[in-house]
């Protein structure tokens, strides 16, 4: 008769216990969510039927943000959060209210560069230049 091997057994416990606990915390973690349901109203001849316009507004990529802002020099408010913008040439660049948030800006020439309300929280900012006039006033700015 075959004897159990000792080490294949223990894996496959320590294997088994692992899934059993990603299991368990995968479930734990699980937003719950409500169905809604949405009785439409049936307009009457004394009551016009309501107008609903669709959203204009938009979603435009970070990818779209920096090639618009390494073309321009231009991208006031726009969404640059993560962007890799390495060593990039943004001298008198616009960046007034832009959101900056984890952008990897090591080496960047921010010189006489628009940063007012710019939000760099978790930026790499090392070896950045910011020289002559540099319009600085962040809203967020936080060492990581």
């Amino acid at each position: 008769m075959n004897k159990p091997n000792p080490k294949k057994l223990t894996q496959w416990i320590v294997t088994a216990v692992f899934l059993v606990l990603v299991a368990a915390f995968s479930l734990l973690d699980q937003p719950s969510v409500k169905a809604q349901t949405l009785t439409p109203s049936i307009p009457t001849a004394s009551e016009p039927a309501p107008v609903i316009s669709p959203v204009t507004s938009p979603i435009v990529s970070v990818a779209a943000n920096v090639r618009r802002l390494l073309q321009t020099n231009e991208c006031a408010g726009c969404n640059l959060t993560g962007a890799m913008l390495k060593d990039a040439n943004l001298q008198a660049a616009n960046l007034e209210g832009a959101n900056l948030q984890d952008a990897d800006l090591e080496r960047a020439n921010l010189q006489q560069t628009n940063l007012q309300g710019a939000n760099f929280q978790g930026a790499d900012l090392g070896k950045v230049t910011f020289r002559e006039q540099t319009l600085w006033e962040p809203t967020y700015l936080m060492q990581t």
